[in-house]
């Protein structure tokens, strides 16, 4: 996957399916099949799904919402099947290395794809997607599509990097794993983007503090995952709807980068429709198609003179925890909230090695969901659950006893 992330991102998405195939056709060959994840491990995902296909009932696209949360459980599921795979194939650390080793190739091979992009000028993105040289150096004539391809790589090496540096694999110098580290911060910072490099300091930060503090680490995570994840629509309505938003905004746009000033018009919007619908919300995956949502906002000078516009809600909020309010409401809120906490305190109970990458690549994850991704964008869903798979693997090989010599 890391040797594919800057040219086919959503790649993950057939990545993913085809490893269940063979996982499941080497089940049946050998009449045995890998011992899944207990139900506690993703009961909030079947509630997830399960409101999200009630919603039909009252969403303006009942069978778009319904259509969506079929693939939405047929992603899950698949991932899951993958972790289940890697947590049965994996009871040795010898496993788990060939694992990880394989992880480690490919972020290496998507690293040495980005430096000959920057050095040809995107030649490999241009020539895989079709676009002209123009598409490629003018933004005005679809550059920034062009480079939407490489911030998602980026998104994605930032992900597989906690498990491909969460254990040193034999005859490994001491230096690689911040070296990979930096390699993938100054690819993000030259193709990525800020949402980019917040991720990847908020995952070593948690890192840090899980290998500080161990599990009280991640028991404050979850806290503060519930928390932000039932207040950020009251504290955003609040804090966007007061007087002198449009003068922050023209006043700010010499310091902060415009995606960021345009998220506050697409996040006050949201919070206005949240607030009409507070409890049922609009229905799964209907974000798109909210009334208003196609409209422009206009931004003004404190002359009245005009300086940019942009469609009050462009496919998705680029907040996830806002689509989930606006989409499902409340109730949809909650499942998200308790179950997420729930999965993320579980992470107290890995070993040292796997709890601090597993809660870097969780901070990673949800920093990115607070940015950038909608909430139902299948190749992240199935980037995040790749990166998972060997980072179960790790889990498995670490916590299992040592083998028995005879």
């Amino acid at each position: 996957m890391g040797g594919l992330a800057p040219l086919a991102s959503r790649a993950a998405v057939p990545i993913l399916f085809v490893s269940v195939a063979i996982v499941v056709g080497l089940a049946i060959a050998r009449r045995r099949w890998p011992a899944f994840p207990k139900r506690a491990d993703f009961w909030g995902f079947g509630l997830l799904v399960l409101w999200g296909a009630a919603s039909a009932g009252w969403s303006a696209t009942p069978t778009d919402a319904l259509r969506s949360t079929a693939g939405l459980a047929a992603l899950l599921g698949a991932g899951f099947m993958m972790i289940a795979w890697a947590r049965t194939a994996s009871q040795s650390m010898g496993a788990a290395n060939t694992i990880l080793g394989g992880l480690r190739a490919g972020i290496v091979f998507g690293l040495v794809i980005y430096a000959f992009e920057g050095i040809s000028g995107g030649w490999l993105t241009r020539i895989s997607h079709g676009f002209s040289w123009q598409d490629i150096i003018d933004d005005l004539a679809g550059g920034t599509s062009v480079r939407s391809y490489l911030i998602n790589g980026t998104a994605i090496l930032s992900l597989l990097l906690w498990p491909a540096v969460a254990a040193p694999m034999p005859g490994e110098r001491a230096g690689f794993a911040p070296l990979l580290f930096g390699l993938i911060v100054v690819v993000t910072a030259f193709f990525g983007s800020d949402s980019g490099l917040i991720a990847l300091a908020l995952g070593a930060l948690c890192w840090a503090a899980a290998m500080r503090w161990g599990a009280r680490a991640t028991r404050v995570v979850a806290l503060l995952f519930a928390i932000v994840m039932l207040a950020t629509p009251y504290l955003l309505h609040r804090t966007l709807h007061a007087p002198g938003l449009d003068r922050f905004v023209v006043e700010a746009q010499d310091t902060m980068p415009s995606s960021a000033l345009l998220r506050l018009y697409i996040w006050k919007f949201t919070t206005e429709r949240i607030v009409e619908r507070p409890l049922l919300g609009w229905g799964f995956n209907s974000a798109r198609s909210i009334p208003g949502g196609g409209d422009k906002f206009i931004v003004t000078d404190r002359d009245g003179r005009f300086r940019f516009s942009e469609l009050n809600l462009p496919l998705h909020p680029h907040n996830q925890i806002l689509q989930i309010w606006l989409e499902l409401g409340v109730i949809g809120a909650l499942i998200v909230a308790v179950a997420g906490a729930w999965l993320i305190d579980r992470l107290g109970q890995w070993e040292p090695r796997a709890r601090a990458p597993g809660l870097a690549l969780t901070a990673t994850a949800l920093a990115y969901d607070s940015l950038s991704f909608g909430a139902w964008q299948s190749w992240w869903i199935a980037a995040v659950f790749v990166a998972a798979i060997p980072l179960s693997a790790l889990r498995v090989s670490v916590s299992s006893p040592p083998a028995r010599v005879s």
